[in-house]
């Protein structure tokens, strides 16, 4: 299994593999054989490296998967552990997210007008609409710049507080 594994903000590859009831562990820093004993509900282990013994005591942050609090020979620190492909999609999800702006609507009301046009180039601060909600206007205008991928709303259509009113693909010029 590989493995990228963040400490005091230091990712490292790690790779891990069965080797004679023990694991053959190799990261950025070397390559290790450790022979792993839990001692109670994994929480405790008793690891031996290369020959060396720790005692690790090991505990996950709750609602936070793969983050985990690590104290061992007085030291505590957190390490936070992601599959590597999970961690690779979860990178390329994140590129894709900085390319593009969903505009939303900030709270329920009727698209008075819409500013935007699918295809056309808008500069950031530019509104894309105007939403009535308690006998207000609200402009509602764009981060970044760009151009306009998608309008998904029309003149007197009701919104939801956080539907998607607009998407922009950001380009470099407008950013």
């Amino acid at each position: 299994m590989k493995y990228l594994v963040t400490v005091g903000g230091e990712t490292l590859r790690v790779e891990i593999a069965k080797e004679n009831g023990a694991y053959r562990v190799r990261t950025d820093h070397g390559e290790f054989l450790v022979d792993a004993r839990d001692l109670y509900r994994r929480e405790i282990l008793s690891l031996l490296i290369d020959g060396v013994p720790h005692d690790v005591l090991l505990t996950h942050e709750p609602g936070k998967p793969g983050v985990f609090h690590i104290l061992v020979h007085g030291w505590a620190t957190t390490a936070r552990v992601q599959d590597e492909i999970w961690a690779q999609a979860s990178e390329a999800r994140a590129a894709q997210a900085a390319e593009v702006e969903e505009i939303t609507a900030p709270m329920p009301g009727l698209v008075v007008a819409v500013r935007a046009s699918a295809g056309a180039e808008i500069a950031a601060g530019e509104p894309v609409a105007i939403v009535e909600a308690m006998k207000m206007q609200n402009e509602i205008t764009t981060e970044s710049g760009g151009r306009v991928e998608e309008v998904r709303v029309e003149m007197g259509q009701t919104v939801e507080s956080g539907q998607v009113l607009v998407v922009i693909r950001r380009t470099e010029a407008a950013s």
